[in-house]
């Protein structure tokens, strides 16, 4: 079967937490990080109800066509995914709402931890475990089982660590499964381990909720947890030998393609994906070398909440805003 890369998105997703005790629950709050929404159940059975009848909504959920076409007519780049295969998950309004990760505990009346789990088994999530030091040998044989991915003893010293650490990778493996896949090598130079290392650089320097690669302008459109917008584009030495004649082709400042050519500057060119002889004013940020990517960098740089961001129907910081009301 032949492995097709996908492009690097992240965006928040729901967390399933199970457990009888409602003071570890309170604890449970504290632990969660910020880009997890917590579904807290006290009864395993209403947790697994909960789940099944989500399942069920997402996959009856239909995808509005009619809204994709527009978005695409209004040359929305947020939304622009010509030269890709797959879903955009940018269009999907509920995409928070996907549950990433169970986490359960062993010990509880109506049904234990791992019959829980075993019961879940069919759900595409990362499932955790939390046990107490007398639990290790049976979770140990439901890891082995592949009923669980992970238990963490509750004991553990670094139990708060372990968790939000494997919450973090649930999180980030639901949404390397979810991007879209390139065709011939577009984009490729994001989904480089060592560009990744600068994405990763900037999201917690900047506080980004969630990312998403954009086919137009070959660049990754982010959300902070506040709503701000921002643009981070990485180019290797192929893309900045196109980008320098593209903007010496089009008439640009001398100046400005000088300062290009020394790597002086790195042009943002948000919503184009190369200079523009119509551009008006082009924002370019230093550009930051890439680690052990010769002749490689990346920048990153706020842009303002252009008209055609608004055909993006949801993004986080908007997302809890609704959710805050609803409650």
């Amino acid at each position: 079967m032949m492995h097709i890369p996908l492009q690097p998105i992240l965006y928040p997703t729901t967390v399933f937490l199970v457990d009888d005790n409602q003071s570890y629950q309170h604890m449970l709050r504290r632990t969660l990080p910020e880009s997890c929404l917590g579904c807290f159940f006290a009864s395993p059975a209403r947790a697994l109800d909960h789940l099944l009848e989500r399942q069920r909504l997402v996959q009856s959920a239909e995808f509005d066509l009619s809204a994709a076409v527009q978005r695409m007519e209004n040359r929305d780049p947020s939304c622009d995914t010509s030269g890709t295969l797959g879903y955009d998950v940018l269009l999907e309004d509920g995409r928070f709402d996907q549950v990433s990760a169970i986490v359960v505990d062993y010990h509880m009346p109506e049904m234990n931890g791992l019959e829980l789990l075993a019961a879940m088994r069919e759900f595409d999530c990362t499932k955790i475990l939390l046990t107490g030091v007398a639990d290790e040998a049976l979770a140990v044989d439901a890891f082995n089982a592949g009923i669980v991915d992970q238990y963490i003893k509750k004991t553990d010293n670094q139990f708060v660590t372990k968790l939000k650490r494997a919450l973090d990778l649930a999180q980030a493996r639901h949404c390397a499964s979810r991007g879209l896949a390139a065709l011939n090598d577009m984009g490729k130079t994001y989904r480089d381990k060592r560009v990744q290392a600068g994405i990763s650089h900037v999201v917690a320097r900047e506080h980004i909720a969630e990312f998403y690669w954009r086919a137009e302008p070959n660049a990754l459109l982010m959300f902070s947890y506040s709503g701000a917008v921002s643009v981070f584009v990485a180019w290797d030495e192929e893309d900045w030998a196109f980008q320098c004649d593209v903007a010496n082709d089009a008439g640009a400042p001398r100046a400005f393609c000088d300062k290009m050519a020394a790597r002086k500057i790195m042009p943002i060119f948000w919503p184009e994906r190369a200079y523009s002889a119509n551009a008006r004013s082009v924002p370019a940020v230093m550009p930051q070398p890439i680690d052990h990517w010769p002749g490689a960098h990346y920048g990153w740089s706020p842009i303002e909440s252009t008209p055609h961001l608004h055909n993006v129907t949801s993004f986080y910081e908007r997302f809890r805003q609704v959710r805050s009301v609803q409650r």
